[in-house]
């Protein structure tokens, strides 16, 4: 499948629709695999991101992604419970 023009996740939707989907953040350091397919230096932080998804309770998709430390960043907005705008 070429995926340059659809992809993946589009793909898999279309012929395998999932019904439920989970992200586990975390973070470790690269090994020397990791470390070449991203090119930084071996033991460089990264964030880890395991994602699964299910169908009717059935695995279909189970991937973890790694991305360099120094590249990414995380922002939440968020009020007290009760609060009123």
């Amino acid at each position: 499948m070429d995926f340059a023009a659809n992809p993946p996740g589009t793909w898999l939707l279309q012929h395998v629709p999932w019904h439920e989907a989970e992200h586990e953040i975390g973070a470790a350091n690269a090994d020397a695999e990791v470390a070449a397919a991203l090119t930084i230096p071996p033991h460089s932080a990264c964030l880890v991101v395991d994602r699964r998804t299910w169908r009717s309770g059935e695995p279909v998709t189970s991937v973890r992604l790694w991305f360099p430390a120094t590249s990414q960043k995380f922002v939440a907005r968020f009020t007290p419970a009760g609060a009123r705008r």
